[in-house]
């Protein structure tokens, strides 16, 4: 954090300083039959009652940053010297169950969707000259 760095001042920018995200998602829809995901949320279809369906989800994110020096310094401990961050690559696959519905009222759509799920992340960054290479499970 820049100390010097007063409200109104413009945030601090990094020419070296690269971030890629690329994401894919895709829902399997149990009811598709009297169930419309697509009326909920780009209206290229219209759902005329009420109807619900159970889902799964799947997403797969990789995201990949990179700086020619540290991006954030982070006390590690009182053992640790300061951990300077650089950059990494992190790849994550998770798998969401779950149920979504709309309710039709007239003229008033409401769509209410719950899933939850889990998911590894591979992750890789420099850590003291050396590459790291971590398996995490993540909940989403």
């Amino acid at each position: 954090m820049n100390q010097n760095w007063q409200n109104g001042d413009p945030h601090p920018q990094r020419s070296d300083l690269s971030v890629r995200n690329v994401s894919f998602t895709g829902f399997w829809i149990e009811n598709s039959e009297k169930f419309s995901f697509k009326s909920s949320f780009n209206q290229t279809e219209r759902q005329k009652k009420s109807a619900g369906s159970f889902l799964i989800g799947s997403t797969m994110s990789d995201i990949k940053v990179e700086a020619d020096s540290a991006i954030n310094t982070i006390p590690d401990n009182d053992f640790n010297p300061t951990v300077r961050y650089s950059g990494g690559k992190f790849t994550t696959l998770t798998v969401m169950p779950g149920y979504t519905h709309n309710f039709i009222l007239k003229q008033l759509f409401l769509n209410t969707t719950l899933a939850a799920g889990i998911g590894l992340q591979w992750q890789k960054y420099p850590f003291e000259g050396k590459q790291v290479r971590n398996t995490q499970i993540e909940l989403h």
